[in-house]
């Protein structure tokens, strides 16, 4: 078991996060920008509040390793895609992670963290009942981590707002991870 922590990402994260952007095994994955300037212009809006995405850094034993986001659906545009797959989601809050740091890709670090992230999720925000994810189905490193996690696959497809095929995943309050 490793010491998982998170605390929310900072201007002088985003040198980590343009390095972990450009490593293969995430930007097969992410279509986020991989220079400085875009990641300020993508994730200062986080920071300052003008984004109601909330970007925490995950470290383990007390080292960045990747980041983990959450934003409630109904606060965001791909919550009318999510409503056509999964009524009820009126209180349902979606996920994005990535390990930036390949040395800890493999090792159970990922569903550890998206489980715990999750329960703080739950604890901090009472009416979130509902967690959702949507990796893509060649992304299998990803939804392991979820099932792990305990998340279940309640859909696959095609979303408007992925890259291809994906799988949508879900935890709801009250489940005990894997």
């Amino acid at each position: 078991m490793f010491q998982i922590s998170f605390r929310p990402i900072s201007r002088q994260d985003f040198p980590l996060l343009v390095k972990w952007l450009a490593a293969p095994h995430v930007a097969e994955w992410w279509d986020d920008p991989e220079d400085l300037k875009s990641v300020e212009t993508m994730y200062l809006p986080c920071i300052d509040g003008q984004d109601s995405t909330r970007v925490f850094v995950i470290e383990v034993d007390g080292e960045a390793a990747g980041i983990i986001q959450l934003w409630r659906l109904k606060d965001s545009e791909e919550w009318a895609v999510y409503q056509t797959v999964e009524a009820g989601l009126e209180n349902a809050a979606g996920i994005d992670f990535l390990l930036g740091e390949e040395r800890h890709v493999g090792k159970g670090i990922g569903s550890q963290a998206i489980r715990d992230f999750v329960s703080l999720v739950f604890d901090v925000y009472l009416e979130i009942d509902i967690v959702l994810s949507d990796p893509e189905q060649e992304n299998i490193a990803s939804w392991v981590a979820l099932e792990k996690a305990g998340f279940e696959r309640i859909w696959a497809g095609e979303l408007e707002s992925s890259s291809g095929p994906s799988f949508l995943y879900r935890r709801r309050r009250g489940r005990q991870g894997g």
